[in-house]
């Protein structure tokens, strides 16, 4: 299948939602400093959205007119993400204040060297690392550890980045970017960051050790999936990490 007809295929394969009320949410007991962590994430939507746009004018002489249209909508989404992800992060009970505030300091710092990566390698590599082994996690935490209205959230979002996730892989591919180490050194920390707190929490099972979350971040960067989390298949509804692979688009690994 040419590029071409991939953008063509996932600009169609889109589907609207709107943005969500969510009062008093609340997530799983243990789960507080984990899920505000995973909220924080969130100030990585605006820059990915921004590198998803340089992109389209970076590389406009390669891409297809669909190719144009599917990234412009891409970078609707991400503006939609953000505005989804600061409601939820508003109305759900979290982590205390002082944890809380640490939690922003150490956000910020990661945020900051995500911008540099976006400023030293090329955009949609960076947005394409991010989405891939960080959003999917955070996804992930979401729905398995955020509660019955993050769950939701989730699963609106995870339709969307797997058309990211497939878009901007694809571009990079086409490109011939690879991942350099030090970005994926990045990817290593803030992925250890976001689960540093679970096996603290209490938590029962696979979705409180911090350990499967980091090598999900791992394989599904360089191995493109994650077999021990497929039974979130019997959550709300099915995202990248939660299908069959037969049942998603195919796209080649970047990788050194």
């Amino acid at each position: 299948m040419s590029d071409q007809l991939i953008f063509q295929r996932l600009l169609n394969a889109k589907r609207d939602w709107a943005v969500m009320p969510i009062q008093n949410g609340h997530c799983v007991r243990g789960a507080e400093k984990t899920i505000q962590k995973a909220l924080e994430a969130r100030h990585l939507e605006l820059p990915v959205g921004q590198w998803i746009k340089e992109c389209a004018s970076r590389e406009r002489k390669w891409l297809s007119d669909y190719g144009i249209l599917l990234l412009a909508s891409n970078f609707k989404d991400e503006k939609k993400h953000d505005s989804q992800l600061n409601y939820a992060y508003s109305n759900i009970s979290l982590a205390n204040l002082t944890d809380k505030l640490q939690i922003e300091s150490e956000s910020r710092s990661l945020v900051s060297k995500w911008l540099k990566m976006g400023e030293k390698y090329h955009p949609v590599l960076v947005t394409w690392v991010a989405e891939q082994s960080i959003f999917f996690p955070v996804l992930t935490l979401y729905r398995r550890l955020g509660g019955t209205q993050l769950a939701m959230v989730s699963a609106e979002i995870s339709r969307d980045e797997t058309i990211h996730a497939r878009t901007n892989g694809t571009i990079a591919k086409m490109l011939g970017l690879s991942i350099p180490p030090d970005l994926d050194d990045l990817r290593q920390e803030t992925i250890e960051w976001l689960v540093s707190d679970l096996d603290d929490s209490g938590i029962e099972g696979k979705y409180g050790q911090s350990k499967n979350y980091i090598d999900q971040s791992f394989q599904l960067l360089h191995q493109g999936s994650y077999a021990k989390f497929k039974d979130t298949s019997f959550a709300v509804l099915p995202g990248f990490f939660e299908t069959h692979r037969s049942h998603l688009p195919k796209y080649g690994k970047v990788a050194n």
